[in-house]
């Protein structure tokens, strides 16, 4: 989900020491891009997460293009929800584990379901700062009626029961 709504559509930098960009045309069809040191330099995020020569069919949600072996495939910073290189976000990996646990918790007590009132597929409203659906997004919550602790019974895991 943070591939196709990052939380920033963009990344800020400051360059910290001139850089040359070979021409957006191609060699030898238009000047190189210098970058000088103290430019401030705006990333689009959003953009490279859009961008079909790094994710074919770029609107379709696809978990298995984040297994290891689909990662290893993919050019290194084309995946920026939590920045990249030596200022990548140091809180990622804690992120990503307490979202992980209230998650499971979710899912393991309630059926989650989209409201009528969503509209899908979502549209992007442009006039915030960060990525916000144009509508809300509307979720029904029903509390399950039995324990998915059930099934933990029958693959030997009667210790979840406890």
């Amino acid at each position: 989900t943070l591939r196709k709504y990052p939380l920033l559509p963009f990344l800020t930098r400051v360059c910290t020491k001139p850089f040359k960009f070979p021409s957006p045309l191609g060699k030898g069809k238009g000047p190189d891009v210098m970058i000088e040191r103290g430019t401030f330099i705006a990333i689009s995020n959003y953009g490279i997460h859009h961008d079909p020569k790094y994710y074919p069919d770029q609107e379709h949600f696809d978990p298995d293009r984040f297994k290891e072996e689909n990662r290893n495939s993919r050019l290194k910073c084309t995946y920026l929800a939590f920045e990249d290189g030596p200022r990548t976000c140091l809180e990622k990996r804690f992120g990503i584990m307490q979202v992980k646990i209230a998650l499971a918790y979710l899912i393991h007590n309630f059926d989650i379901r989209f409201n009528k009132k969503t509209k899908v597929p979502l549209e992007i409203n442009p006039q915030f700062f960060v990525l916000k659906a144009k509508d809300n997004i509307w979720l029904n919550y029903y509390k399950r009626e039995y324990s998915l602790r059930i099934l933990n019974t029958q693959y030997g895991l009667e210790e979840f029961n406890k």
